[in-house]
């Protein structure tokens, strides 16, 4: 506590405040409860950073993973289109003994990206969730940024 220096004659009155400096020790404790938070938030930052990344898996496995979003490895055998216009990016064997295919639909933005048609012999991925169309496993492809690889080299 600090004391009252020149506070005259303080008889006869009774109250008479006396004030005290903030005691260091708290502001200290602030800054440690403010560490203490900030550690447990960078850690969920980088948890749900690495949430991103699929699990990457095999053609030869994928309908093993059907209902999962995946991102399916693998070489394409074939790339097909059909009179209508739909595409099959076809992963271990010809259509229709694919292990695994990258659907792309009729009136898709994808239909006319030429890169399509150049997959064969390349190992790539296919991001999304699979599913099952005639007993084998695919995943409709949407967007450029779901093919991993797209712009690689054919495999050797």
């Amino acid at each position: 506590m600090e004391i009252l220096k020149n506070a005259g004659d303080l008889s006869g009155r009774q109250n008479v405040r006396v004030y005290c400096k903030p005691i260091k020790v708290l502001s200290d404790i602030g800054s440690i409860m403010r560490a203490l938070f900030a550690i447990p938030g960078l850690l969920l930052l980088l948890i749900a950073a690495s949430a991103d990344e699929l699990p990457v898996i095999k053609d030869s496995e994928a309908v093993q993973h059907v209902g999962k979003n995946v991102e399916v490895r693998g070489l394409v055998v074939s790339v097909t289109v059909c009179p209508l216009g739909t595409a099959c990016i076809s992963f271990g064997r010809e259509y229709p003994d694919q292990t695994f295919a990258g659907f792309i639909a009729v009136g898709s933005k994808m239909e006319t990206d030429r890169r399509i048609a150049m997959l064969q012999g390349k190992i790539i991925g296919i991001t999304g969730i699979i599913e099952l169309y005639q007993g084998k496993p695919e995943i409709e492809v949407t967007s450029t940024d779901q093919i991993k690889g797209l712009d690689s080299q054919r495999a050797q």
